[in-house]
């Protein structure tokens, strides 16, 4: 036997002695094949259970129809429609520009404010009694006021007149006492002096007699 065919027979050999299992490299590739199809099938399975839950596409259909029925409800259907929902500007300027109609003052035969009967009959005294009071009580203000004055000179001749309260008052002239009085002296006399006051507000006069110094 030649080298050559020494070296044949012996790498037959060798070649025949190799075992046939699977090396570590194509297990792990088979462990990585599997780990992957059954990610994608768990991942399907998720998504068809999510789409049973939602509806599917029977809840898109059912909401893309509500909206158009929606829509179809608030838009005019025809061009008709929508001419009609739109309002005439002059019209409506015309319905602006009309005139109130408004009931001449002459025309009332009663209060519009006030129930129909006698019910306000009451109120309506009592209104008076107040302002009687109120007559009354600045009347005996201006007699108390004006009583407690003292006449410091009188003159009487052509141009009468007296000093009441440190006021020089001309006869027949009144002269401003405060915003709402005046006074002014009436009659000159032996005896003494009349001077009247009036409310200029309430118009209200009062006469005083005052002594003579």
């Amino acid at each position: 036997m030649t080298w050559a065919e020494a070296n044949e027979s012996g790498g037959l050999a060798t070649a025949a002695n190799i075992p046939t299992s699977q090396t570590p490299f194509s297990q792990h590739r088979q462990t990585r094949i599997v780990i992957m199809v059954l990610v994608m099938g768990g991942g399907l399975a998720m998504i068809a259970a999510m789409r049973m839950l939602s509806g599917g596409p029977a809840q898109t259909t059912a909401g893309t129809d509500a909206q158009i029925a929606i829509s179809a409800y608030l838009a005019p259907a025809t061009d008709e429609q929508a001419d009609a929902t739109v309002a005439d500007p002059l019209q409506v300027l015309a319905e602006f520009n009309t005139p109130i109609a408004r009931v001449p003052f002459d025309a009332l035969r009663t209060n519009p404010f006030i129930l129909p009967g006698g019910t306000m009959a009451i109120p309506a005294a009592r209104s008076q009694t107040s302002i009687e009071d109120a007559r009354n009580a600045r009347a005996f203000q201006m007699r108390e006021e004006i009583g407690d004055m003292r006449v410091s000179m009188v003159l009487q001749g052509r141009s009468s007149l007296a000093v009441v309260g440190g006021i020089t008052l001309p006869l027949e002239k009144p002269v401003e006492y405060d915003s709402q009085t005046t006074l002014c002296l009436k009659a000159v006399s032996s005896a003494g002096v009349v001077v009247e006051a009036t409310d200029t507000t309430l118009k209200l006069t009062v006469a005083v007699d005052l002594p003579r110094p």
